[in-house]
Formats: structure tokens, C-alpha cells, sequence
């Protein structure tokens, strides 16, 4: 019920700005929200202290679920691809692959290629447990992403 209180809350909040500034420009910055706020702007940011189960998937994978466009950039490019595709970023595999059964519990399935390793595509449920240096951690990405890295001499990037 405590995140039905927090929609109620954010749709207030909206709705009091949408009436000082206006329809295009009324954003709420909360802390909560629930499936039934996506009917009105809300980026959800938390202030606490972040650890491995709070940054888990599996939050992230049942918010998209409801349709909110979870992203983790602040610039909002991916976002609004999100909102021209209809389809949240980071999504659960049933969307993308609704007519496999097996996707359609989200709970403990991922499938993700690590770009250090040339182990190629990891698809779950497995749990991958590796001990690695640093500058090794798994980064995820999808398998046939192009990533782009520049040069190796580039130095420090230029948005820094």
C-alpha cells in the first residue's frame, strides 16, 4: 500500500507543476513510484546508500515490466529512444522473446555476453561465479552490440 500512497504523492506533485509551468514542462524527482505512475513524468532517484541487492536486476526488470522506461543515464537520449520504441531499455527476456515460454519467468534469467571474456553469450538461470581483477569486471552487453571505445591514446574522455 506504501507505494500506492507514493503515486498519489507524485501525481499531486505533478499535477501542481503542470499547473505553474505548464504541460510540457512538468517533471517530479521521487524517490518511489509504482506501476500506475507512468502516467505522468517521474524520475526516480534514491539517496541511499547503494548496495549489491538494492542494484539488483531484478528491480529494474519488474519496474520495465510495467512499462516505466528504466535507464541509468541522466542525459536522457536512451529515454526518449525508449518512448519513440514503446519498449523500456533495459527489459525482461519475455518481451523481447515472448513466444519462448521459458522467458516468461524473470525472476532468475538473463542472458548476456561479457565483453572482456572470450567465452561468448551466457545464458541463464546460471549462476557465474569468478574471481577477477578490476580492471576485468564483467561488463554486459548485449551479444551484437557495437560498442564504441576510441582510441587507446585518448586519454581522459571529453565529456569529463
Amino acid at each position: 500500500m506504501h507505494n500506492h500512497f507514493a503515486g498519489l504523492y507524485n501525481e499531486l506533485v505533478f499535477n501542481l507543476l503542470k499547473k505553474r509551468f505548464g504541460a510540457g514542462e512538468a517533471v517530479v524527482f521521487a524517490r518511489l513510484t509504482h506501476a500506475d505512475g507512468t502516467r505522468f513524468i517521474t524520475f526516480v532517484a534514491s539517496t541511499g546508500v547503494e548496495t549489491a541487492s538494492r542494484l539488483s536486476r531484478r528491480g529494474g526488470l519488474s519496474l520495465t515490466v510495467s512499462g516505466f522506461a528504466f535507464s541509468h543515464e541522466i542525459e536522457g537520449v536512451e529515454a526518449i529512444q525508449a518512448n519513440q520504441r514503446g519498449s523500456p531499455n533495459m527489459r525482461a527476456m519475455f518481451i523481447g522473446f515472448f513466444s519462448i515460454r521459458t522467458t516468461h519467468y524473470f525472476g532468475k534469467q538473463w542472458r548476456w555476453t561479457s565483453f572482456f571474456h572470450l567465452k561468448g553469450t551466457v545464458q541463464g538461470p546460471v549462476r557465474v561465479k569468478e574471481k577477477v581483477p578490476i580492471d576485468k569486471i564483467p561488463v554486459c552487453v548485449r551479444p551484437d552490440t557495437l560498442l564504441n571505445l576510441g582510441s587507446e591514446d585518448a586519454g581522459r574522455p571529453g565529456y569529463e
